[in-house]
């Protein structure tokens, strides 16, 4: 296990820097057996290639397995799924914010074979303050807040901005188009 204090610019620029490093920490993370047999055993139960119920149940499963909590003053902590999963081990829960949410649940995703990334949102068109995670569903990308007691699906319609994070860069979205599909618990 590795750690790197990596300086970020401002704004966006610093925002595609920390989502770059959530999305390569997640593909490492997914490929851990521990990440893969999280992911398994969340999905044990649901028929094959039912790529929506998979997703609902990882949701709920990392979701479930958190207590949101900030990060130390005045730094971005990411952690990887190695040491999320160590702590979850070890003391039942992991300790984390939005950011650590967002890895947990691409690694596990990803450790199953469903398509995820993340999205940032803005309240005020300023910087992107919030970050969630979109899958690919069977009628299109479905988003995802773990920090919140939304379904899997719902979308803050208060953004007046937003963006996904693939292919190593920002790409802005409509707001609106983040995705409310609505998908059945397994």
């Amino acid at each position: 296990m590795r750690s790197s204090l990596l300086t970020i610019p401002f704004g966006d620029g610093g925002i595609a820097s920390t989502l770059d490093v959530m999305v390569r920490v997640a593909r490492d993370g997914a490929k851990l057996p521990g990440m893969i047999l999280f992911a398994q055993d969340v999905v044990r139960g649901i028929p094959a290639r039912e790529t929506d119920r998979e997703a609902s149940a990882i949701f709920d499963a990392v979701r479930g397995a958190f207590r949101y909590t900030r990060d130390p003053v005045p730094t971005e902590l990411v952690k990887s799924p190695e040491v999320m999963l160590r702590e979850l081990e070890e003391k039942g829960v992991i300790a984390g914010d939005c950011d650590d949410y967002i890895v947990f649940l691409l690694a596990a995703m990803m450790a199953v074979g469903i398509e995820a990334e993340p999205m940032v949102i803005s309240e005020d068109r300023g910087t992107y303050s919030h970050v969630l995670a979109r899958y690919r569903g069977k009628r299109g990308w479905v988003s995802l807040d773990p920090i919140t007691n939304n379904p899997v699906g719902w979308a803050p319609t208060f953004a007046s901005r937003a963006a996904v994070y693939s292919g190593g860069s920002l790409h802005g979205i409509p707001p609106r188009s983040m995705g409310t599909t609505a998908v059945a618990a397994p």
